[in-house]
């Protein structure tokens, strides 16, 4: 028998026969040896004397008592008084094990609940020194699930100068060495820019050129007055490299109307409901050529919401914008992706308080779960931002003065009601904890003093920070997840959490939507019962946002609807998450009152660790490094005994990072009319703020306090006010409505676009990987004839839809395909002996913008040979430009001489994979194309090529 000491109980003080002690699990009356009263020195429980026994019932079904502990609650009902005691005394409970255990520390013991002994692999190689490896991570940002830009790897362009002319907003022209190419609405992306420039970050991200005047010269509008007329902003490490639109990314609109002032004011009606928040910022690209069209293209932020089909924004100044526009508007996404050279970290955040934004960094791959084996993350992260402070100087030394905090070289993304804490300053008085009170640039703000300070311009340490430490509206989050399923760390400003994320549950009815369309028509559905406005499901493998249920069998979501063709009959999950608190954690609470007393510090950087297995039913660990520096587990998630499908859909996860602003969201308790100013209750509160605003139904209406779930002192039809875009912009909505009970209520008052920070990744498979044994496809072109210009013989991709062991086109079936290609080898016969040159090309740059000048086969039915392959592969197809397919990159060149058959091992190569959120282009907008180019060095040279691989199922 082994003794041990209960550390979580309930003491409810009674009379003889009446008190008990309430504890986790399963434990008999033969079990409990001992009980003390620690705060009284009181003995009340003595399994060997007399007047001091009890009597025990257990309870299987009890999941409350104890949050988060799931094995029911025993309660031992005491013989011994103890009316004259208090539920809040301490107690010293020891019972008997049934079994004596041998356990080692919780690092080391593997996610099978194995002493941790097999011979680990890492399935990640994630050293960041020396910039953030695109080939092996993807930056996906995102509006309200929007998906807007992508950069195309290998199309860096060479910059001879970057000027801005200092306007607002400012114009950027661009002198590059090569041909660009690039037209007006080209979207590009721009990193890096001279950091000594006022306002340098409104002209980094991804834009769409005003125009392109000449063969090697491009202009596009920053998002604010960047620098003073004529400065340059160019620096050696500055990155200009063409973008692509992803998948029907441009919003369904229907009319583009101007007001005739000057300046203009824009109205954009869509034909659909858009989803989009006051404040959200856009591209616009202008394709008419009326009397100053071009003043209404560029990039804006939507100013009003009208209703949920249209909404305004204000042209540049200059003129008067004639009606009959038209054109096309895109979501823009300010998220910025950052090495950090100097500590090999990498930056990432949303870049703006725009709802909805959303910064992602994920591995490309989806790693791969083997049954019986346990995986473990780890990470170092840091999950509160900090910034390095230039000057700090203040309006006067008595409390209450205006102290202006100037950061080093970075935004520091704060808004007004923001918590940061001042370090590093000599001059008494300054140092401490802040409410942000004002911003009026990107990289100052404003608090107020509380405490005399010893001079107006302080006297700075060698490294003087600011940390941000609270926050509303934005989430940070870390782990194994991607939009539908996972796990990982969030803290969201306020709260550590562990989640846990499915989309496993099918909705009822079935449902029929169309192409770039966002109407989702049901039959025999639930909407209003099974949904709420906000909520985000998943429709044949992509996720979208619910924006308003019309009623049972209709609703609206964002994006339209991405597939290729018409769908009926289908079933919708919904994404589901299950959120703890770290005062829940069911092992150590991490705030010195769990077993290991750690209490952790959000503002340095944390040793994060999960480790999980599948099966279905398996159990997800969330550990910390503590305080010797050991891994400590923190939390368990049991899933076993517990549901009834699986507790998320697949085990095979990518390793993500992301910050998203996605704010508070609950839902009305009670119906409000149009006209009412008192309150307003709603289902949790917890998390707003305050004083605050809110977004319902179309509708901002502020509060002016709160008491637990209840909200008043309301204004009706209001505004809210962020500083965006290098200034205070205002953003409203729509006019007074009535909402009824369980409408959304969206928090609009974003106060931080938090920074994420964190320094490598690392994902361990206990027991190693075993690669499965498998078939090897194969694609062929033989009896080619060569020229000594390269032509494209043929490419390969994964499918972008599969079910059922079926593939598809996008939408076509029921998931996107998460397979892997693993290339195998390369063989050339050469007909007639002369040197022949073959090449592959990922990704090209020139694939068609048009998908159907693309035909892509399966190689399943009998027809095409019928291997059962998840790989498709084409032979007709017309590029964007040239003959043959352009880099894209360059993965392998091979020359191959002589008459008999050369081989290339591609063995060594990494991966064929897909995008998280699906496409009918190239990676990122769909999954990878693999093109082989083959010329000879002279002409009429026949060849036979054939490519192999293996497919591995994720």
């Amino acid at each position: 028998m082994s003794k041990k000491l209960i550390s979580k109980y309930q003491f409810e003080p009674g009379a003889a026969g009446i008190g008990t002690v309430k504890v986790p699990g399963k434990v008999t009356l033969e079990q409990f040896i001992l009980i003390t009263n620690s705060t009284t020195n009181n003995l009340i429980f003595n399994f060997i004397e007399d007047g001091f026994g009890g009597s025990v019932s257990y309870n299987s079904n009890d999941d409350s008592t104890f949050p988060n502990v799931l094995n029911g609650v025993t309660t031992l009902t005491l013989e011994l008084t103890t009316a004259g005691m208090l539920s809040s005394h301490r107690l010293n409970i020891m019972v008997d094990g049934i079994d004596l255990k041998i356990r080692p520390y919780d690092f080391g013991t593997d996610a099978i609940e194995r002493i941790r002994t097999a011979d680990p692999q890492s399935l990640i190689d994630a050293d960041f020194e020396y910039g953030l490896q695109s080939t092996k991570w993807l930056g996906l940002s995102l509006i309200r699930n929007y998906p807007s830009f992508f950069e195309i790897p290998g199309t860096d362009l060479t910059i001879t100068s970057m000027s801005t002319n200092g306007a607002n907003p400012s114009l950027i022209t661009i002198n590059t060495v090569e041909t660009h190419a690039l037209v007006t609405g080209s979207p590009i992306t721009v990193q890096a820019v001279l950091r000594s420039v006022s306002g340098y970050s409104r002209a980094e991200g991804a834009f769409i050129l005003f125009d392109a005047p000449g063969a090697t010269q491009m202009r596009y509008f920053a998002k604010g007055i960047v620098g003073t007329a004529s400065q340059s902003v160019l620096t050696d490490n500055t990155i200009l490299r063409k973008n692509g639109f992803f998948t029907s990314a441009g919003l369904n609109v229907s009319t583009i109307v101007s007001d005739g002032g000057n300046p203009s004011i824009i109205t954009v009606t869509t034909a659909s409901n858009h989803g989009l928040f006051p404040g959200s910022p856009i591209s616009v690209v202008i394709s008419s050529g009326g009397s100053n069209h071009q003043l209404a293209a560029g990039a804006f932020f939507i100013e009003q919401v009208i209703n949920q089909t249209s909404f305004k924004y204000t042209a540049r100044s200059s003129g008067v914008v004639a009606s009959s526009i038209t054109g096309t508007v895109y979501t823009r996404p300010d998220c910025f992706y950052i090495h950090r050279p100097f500590d090999g970290g990498v930056l990432v955040s949303p870049g703006g308080p725009a709802i909805g934004a959303h910064a992602i960094r994920a591995t490309k791959k989806y790693f791969r779960y083997q049954s019986g084996k346990g995986l473990f993350f780890s990470t170092g992260t840091l999950l509160k931002p900090n910034y390095d402070v230039q000057s700090v100087t203040a309006t006067g030394t008595s409390v209450g003065s205006v102290i202006t905090i100037t950061t080093d070289g970075t935004d520091h993304g704060l808004q007004i009601g923001a918590t940061i804490e001042l370090l590093g300053i000599f001059t008494s008085g300054y140092n401490g904890q802040y409410t942000v009170s004002g911003v009026d640039t990107d990289t100052s703000f404003q608090v107020v003093a509380t405490s005399v300070l010893g001079n107006v311009a302080a006297s700075l340490d060698l490294r003087p920070r600011v940390y941000v430490t609270l926050w509303n509206g934005s989430s940070i989050r870390v782990g194994p997840h991607d939009d539908q399923n996972g796990i990982f760390w969030e803290f969201n400003g306020s709260v550590l959490n562990a989640v846990i994320r499915n989309s496993v549950l099918q909705l009822s009815g079935t449902v029929a939507v169309v192409p770039d369309n966002n109407t989702l028509t049901g039959t025999n559905t639930r909407f209003l019962d099974q949904l709420r406005v906000g909520d985000e499901i998943v429709l044949r493998g992509m996720v979208h946002t619910v924006t308003s249920i019309q009623d049972q069998t209709s609703l609206s979501m964002v994006p339209d609807f991405r597939g290729v063709s018409s769908v009926s009959g289908v079933r919708v999950c919904i994404v589901r998450e299950t959120r703890v608190p770290s005062s829940q954690f069911n092992i150590d609470t991490l705030d010195g009152n769990g077993p290991s007393g750690f209490v952790i510090n959000l503002s340095r950087m944390q040793m994060l660790g999960i480790q999980y297995s599948w099966y279905g039913a398996g159990f997800v660990d969330f550990m910390i490094r503590g305080a010797d520096g050991n891994f400590l587990t923190a939390h368990r998630i049991k899933n076993n005994n517990m549901n009834d499908e699986a507790y998320m859909r697949s085990g095979n996860l990518p390793v993500r990072y992301s910050v998203i602003n996605d704010g508070a969201r609950t839902a009305l308790t009670s119906t409000i009319n149009s006209t009412s100013t008192g309150t307003i209750t709603v289902s949790d509160a917890s998390r707003y703020p305050n004083t605050g605003s809110v977004y319902i139904n179309n509708e901002i209406i502020t509060y002016s306090a709160k008491a637990n779930n209840t909200l008043s002192g309301l204004t009706r039809a209001s505004t809210f006010s962020t500083f965006t875009g290098g200034s205070n912009r205002t953003f409203s909505a729509g006019v007074a409505s009535s909402h009824a009970a369980n409408d959304s209520v969206f928090f609009t008052n974003i106060n931080c676009s938090p920074t994420l920070n964190h320094w490598g990744s690392s994902l361990i498979m206990d027991g190693k990987f075993d690669s499965d044994r498998g078939y090897l496809f194969s694609a062929q072109k033989l009896s080619l004839t060569l020229s000594t210009t390269f032509q494209t013989a043929f490419m390969i991709r994964l499918s972008p839809s599969v079910s059922n062991g079926l593939v598809g086109d996008l939408g076509i079936r029921d998931l996107l395909n998460r397979a892997q290609i693993l290339l195998n080898a390369l063989e050339i016969t050469a007909a007639t002996s002369v040197a022949i040159i073959v090449e592959g090309i990922l990704n090209p740059s020139n694939y068609p913008v048009n998908p159907a000048s693309v035909t892509w086969t399966s190689f399943s039915p009998e027809a095409s040979s019928g291997q059962p392959s998840f790989t498709q592969f084409a032979t007709t197809y017309t590029f964007e430009s040239g003959a043959f397919a352009r880099p894209g990159e360059t993965i392998f060149s091979f020359v191959a001489g002589g008459t008999d058959t050369k081989t290339l091992d591609l063995t060594p190569l990494k991966e064929l994979s897909t995008t998280p959120i699906g496409g009918r282009g190239t990676f990122p907008n769909g999954p990878d194309v693999l093109a082989i180019n083959i010329r000879s060095l002279t002409n009429n040279a026949l060849a036979h090529v054939v490519l192999r691989w293996a497919e591995a199922q994720a």
